[in-house]
């Protein structure tokens, strides 16, 4: 008897977290690998197929891409803005 095969969102999560932490790995290897060389050149395509996997996880191609100045990824959403009150 063949079982059908089912892709949760929990799966999704624990794919994303996982691929989250080799970006970030990547990106430090970039900021030490001589440019241009073989680990640089390897990570950067790593980090790129990250990030479609992301989008293809998420549907947001900048899901795991740094934001801000100092990057990071937020851990949630900023809360909404107050409405109807002055402060």
């Amino acid at each position: 008897m063949r079982h059908k095969r089912h892709f949760s969102e929990n799966d999704a999560n624990a794919l994303l977290e996982a691929i989250g932490q080799c970006r970030r790995a990547c990106v430090t290897a970039l900021t030490k690998a001589e440019i241009g060389g073989p680990v640089y050149r390897g990570a950067s395509r790593l980090t790129s197929e990250i990030d479609i996997m992301a989008e293809v996880l998420t549907g947001n191609p900048n899901q795991l891409r740094p934001c801000g100045p100092f990057g990071g990824v937020p851990k949630k959403p900023p809360p909404p803005p107050l409405t109807g009150s002055k402060i």
